[in-house]
């Protein structure tokens, strides 16, 4: 900016000086013309550059003139996240014992990834740790636009300390037991006495097809001394990135899925894309 400023100054004393002399030697100096349209020529251009410069330099806007629907495109516009796509999710299964939420992977050098789900347990059973064979495990599966599903698909994941700079464990599991979790907690040189609290210093990141088949999250536990493996806890939740607004989610998605939508209740309310995505992205975590 400094540059063009010099420049600025420097070509418009010259054009001054240029129009001085035109008035004592007349029109009639051909070569004279010249140089005043070539200077004339290089001011203008440099006074573009600045003034673009200026405008380049401020990276907000005043929105308060624009419409909701205006606004509303250039948010998507400056947003990074496709239109109406919500990064987090939240399972509905009002189970009391099991609760889960999801979030896209994001980090500073791998960007915002749908393909790896960042998971944060709000509820865990507390006699998991009753067993140091309870376990864990994560289940996917697809669906056809009929609303039939596919055959369940067992998830892979890795274990993200939350502090210490964080970084996924350098291996994935296919299920966590309990005697894992201690294992792992010994690494950072703490003792697990509960699910919960690994939980409160750990996450899991489950790992998904890069194609965005999955859509779908299942966690469900197994208790090792049950006969009935069905008996223990399950949640299920969306996967993200899917459509934050529940209407036109309803409108192009099979009812399995609309029913594990987070926002289904706001379906009554005029809602912009950009309020049902801001809406959804309150439980990111």
């Amino acid at each position: 900016m400094a540059n063009l400023n010099y420049n600025l100054q420097k070509n418009s004393n010259l054009f001054l000086n240029l129009l001085f002399k035109l008035k004592v030697d007349g029109l009639a100096n051909k070569e004279l013309a010249i140089d005043i349209k070539k200077y004339f020529l290089a001011y203008s251009f440099l006074t573009l550059a600045i003034t673009l410069s200026s405008c380049g330099s401020s990276k907000s806007y005043d929105d308060s003139s624009v419409n909701s629907t205006q606004k509303e495109t250039l948010d998507n516009n400056l947003n990074p996240i496709p239109q109406a796509k919500g990064k987090c999710s939240i399972d509905m299964s009002n189970n009391n014992n099991l609760g889960f939420k999801l979030k896209a992977y994001e980090s500073t050098t791998e960007g915002l990834r749908s393909d790896f789900l960042r998971t944060q347990y709000i509820r865990f059973p507390s006699d998991f740790a009753a067993d140091l064979n309870n376990s864990l495990v994560l289940w996917t599966r697809t669906i056809d636009s009929a609303g039939n599903w596919g055959q369940w698909q067992q998830v892979s994941f890795y274990i993200e300390h939350l502090g210490q700079g964080g970084g996924k464990s350098p291996y994935s599991y296919n299920e966590f037991t309990f005697q894992q979790m201690q294992d792992y907690g010994k690494v950072f040189n703490m003792t697990i006495t509960s699910a919960s609290q690994f939980f409160s210093s750990f996450q899991i990141v489950a790992q998904l097809d890069a194609q965005g088949n999955s859509k779908i999250i299942t966690s469900k536990i197994y208790y090792n001394q049950s006969t009935d493996q069905n008996s223990g806890p399950e949640a299920t939740a969306l996967a993200p990135l899917f459509d934050a607004n529940p209407i036109s989610y309803k409108g192009s998605h099979p009812e399995s899925l609309y029913n594990l939508h987070p926002l289904q209740s706001l379906i009554g309310y005029s809602y912009t894309n950009s309020q049902f995505e801001y809406e959804l992205n309150r439980y990111c975590f």
